[in-house]
């Protein structure tokens, strides 16, 4: 999407994912080994309800369904992520979709080709449950210009 192509009125709700046991462990295993994202017997992952992703593997999941509706496809860089919270753990054998809505738009008065888009991602499972929010700002390419 071009600058001109967001507004603060559309919500872009992404398909859905099942999240699987070895999607948590591959990614645990080389990202964040902490023994709660690896063993669904931790304590810890009882607690919880059972094994569940990291807070960090939610947020790619996020960005990946942003890439996968062409949010990104004229971003030139990314300027920064902030509001990240996590509401839920994110348990194996959920299904998870997002919904992306741009809170703030502003065209760039230095660099007339571009504007900055801010996105505000929720995450949701498969009973609408809010797993986690974020709001992400990129610089995005305007058109024709």
């Amino acid at each position: 999407m071009y600058f001109e192509d967001f507004d603060t009125e559309t919500v872009y709700t992404t398909q859905r994912l099942k999240i699987t046991e070895s999607m948590i462990l591959d990614y645990a295993l080389v990202y964040d080994p902490q023994p709660f994202h690896l063993d669904p017997e931790h304590p810890q992952s009882q607690a919880m309800g059972g094994l569940f992703a990291s807070g960090f593997q939610a947020l790619a999941f996020s960005l990946r369904f942003m890439n996968d509706q062409g949010l990104f496809a004229h971003n030139l860089i990314g300027l920064g992520l902030d509001k990240v919270r996590w509401h839920k753990p994110l348990l194996a054998g959920s299904t998870i979709y997002g919904a992306n809505r741009a809170v703030a738009l502003r065209a760039s008065k230095s660099k007339p080709d571009r504007g900055v888009v801010t996105i505000e991602t929720q995450l949701f499972d498969q009973d609408d449950t809010l797993l986690m929010t974020s709001e992400l700002s990129f610089m995005v390419q305007r058109r024709g210009k």
